[in-house]
């Protein structure tokens, strides 16, 4: 299943309806469809436009902007939060990720929560990526940081 992280927004293309119940079961996570992707139930029907002080899903909004919502999270400096299952400040998110490159892949394991930074510490945004079932495991063909 390719996994597609945009500005911390998540979308989810299975091959097939069996790879969204493997993905949500190895991960704990419940995925729901939206639009020709799955993605999280705190990221559905995000709003593709936000307006100054409003709220957009769960955080005030720091921008007027229209776009698609991963746009929309972007000008406005917001992740999602795999853990807290909510939008985030992109500054709140502390962590460190060591994704080593194997042949032309990072391996990562798990969902990489946006905002976590390499190990240069640029904050890690967006990626694209594969869940392989085989291998248990999520393997990032590229990352891009801010």
């Amino acid at each position: 299943m390719r996994v597609l992280c945009r500005h911390g927004h998540f979308a989810f293309y299975p091959r097939n309806a069996a790879e969204v119940a493997r993905f949500s079961n190895f991960f704990d996570v419940t995925l729901v469809a939206e639009r020709d992707y799955y993605t999280f139930e705190g990221l559905k029907d995000a709003p593709s436009y936000s307006l100054t002080l409003s709220p957009y899903l769960n955080l005030p909004a720091i921008k007027t902007f229209e776009g698609e919502p991963w746009e929309v999270m972007r000008e406005n400096d917001f992740v999602y939060s795999l853990s807290l299952e909510i939008l985030v400040p992109k500054l709140s998110i502390i962590g460190l990720a060591d994704l080593p490159l194997v042949g032309y892949v990072f391996r990562g394991g798990t969902i990489l929560q946006p905002g976590t930074r390499n190990l240069l510490g640029q904050q890690i945004l967006s990626y694209d990526g594969e869940y392989i079932d085989e291998a248990y495991g999520l393997r990032l063909s590229g990352y891009e940081y801010e």
